[in-house]
């Protein structure tokens, strides 16, 4: 960032040295000749036969010959600025390769340089959080076995949640992974630091679980003794599996819920389900029965809707059973269009 203010820094006052050489130009005359008296009967013809032929007047061509010159200097700042991303694009790319590389001869080292206070390691994390928690995924993902206790050592020492849970996950995934999720997901205590993060690994591991072998994410969902757990695992595996079978995973999740969660479940769910295919949430929802274990989930749909389809979204809140909530979606749905 200071290398690109100071760049912009030094654009700016040569563009300001431009401007004040062009005015001096303009106001000095050649060497060795004196300046004349000004005769205005002289020029005011010249700006009457200008008009009078059409033709733009002196000042006029002045002016537009300023105008192209300031449009030329903003064009030159403009493409300034656009090698300037080309060259962030470049370093954001070429710094992630050669982690990547290193870390196949020296996994530790690439990684400690990684989480340092290095000057391109700090801009790393500063302007691109999103490739640097992918960098350290894939360094994991490549990691001998034997250097994964090390580095999770390193990772720990940061306090940075997000780069922990990256790592556990990457470290457990793939065919051959270096730590097993079910050790994992079974002392989450030891590796969270809060129960926040806890509950973030613990879905990030499930997720991730659903995606390679959905049966065997299923069974350890299943077999959870903390019923609040539990819930929240089936819930997880019940939103990954959205992606493949939608009403399977609703069945499965309603069949696996108490009474008393399931509507707040099903809410959850469509409200996934939304974000990959509207229209099919839609026509389940018309195929439902009306009662009271749909109401919140029409009221999702509805409210995630009315912008982009208000008439369906109206449609389907009258099959809301409870009036209360009925009236308050219509209210909604009916500002929204106005």
């Amino acid at each position: 960032m200071k290398k690109l203010s100071s760049i912009g820094t030094h654009l700016g006052m040569l563009v300001l040295g431009v401007l004040l050489m062009k005015g001096m130009q303009q106001h000095t005359l050649p060497s060795g000749e004196a300046a004349q008296p000004a005769d205005s009967s002289a020029k005011a013809p010249v700006l009457a036969e200008a008009a009078k032929d059409g033709k733009p007047s002196i000042q006029t061509q002045h002016h537009g010959a300023r105008s192209a010159g300031r449009a030329k200097q903003i064009t030159v700042q403009i493409q300034e600025v656009e090698r300037q991303v080309d060259a962030n694009d470049n370093f954001k790319v070429k710094t992630q390769q050669t982690l990547l590389d290193w870390s196949h001869s020296d996994p530790i080292a690439a990684l400690s340089w990684l989480l340092s206070e290095e000057q391109d390691a700090v801009r790393l994390k500063m302007a691109y959080p999103f490739e640097r928690l992918d960098t350290v995924k894939k360094i994991f993902e490549a990691m001998p076995s034997n250097k994964v206790s090390a580095a999770l050592d390193l990772i720990s020492g940061k306090n940075d949640d997000a780069l922990l849970i990256v790592a556990l996950c990457a470290a457990a995934s793939g065919t051959q992974p270096s730590l097993s999720r079910e050790a994992i997901l079974g002392n989450l205590s030891f590796y969270a630091t809060s129960d926040a993060m806890s509950e973030q690994l613990r879905n990030s591991l499930l997720s991730d679980w659903t995606d390679l072998n959905p049966q065997s994410a299923q069974a350890w969902a299943l077999q959870e003794r903390n019923l609040d757990n539990r819930n929240s695992a089936i819930i997880t595996v019940a939103e990954q599996l959205l992606k493949s079978d939608p009403l399977a995973a609703i069945q499965w999740a309603k069949d696996n819920l108490s009474n008393v969660l399931w509507p707040g479940a099903l809410e959850s769910l469509v409200a996934s389900w939304i974000e990959n295919d509207p229209p099919a949430v839609a026509t389940w929802l018309q195929s439902q029965t009306p009662s009271h274990e749909f109401d919140t989930a029409i009221r999702m749909f509805a409210l995630k809707t009315r912008d982009v389809d208000p008439e369906t979204a109206l449609s389907l809140s009258s099959r809301i059973t409870d009036e209360s909530l009925r009236h308050e979606i219509f209210s909604v749905i009916q500002s929204a269009t106005l």
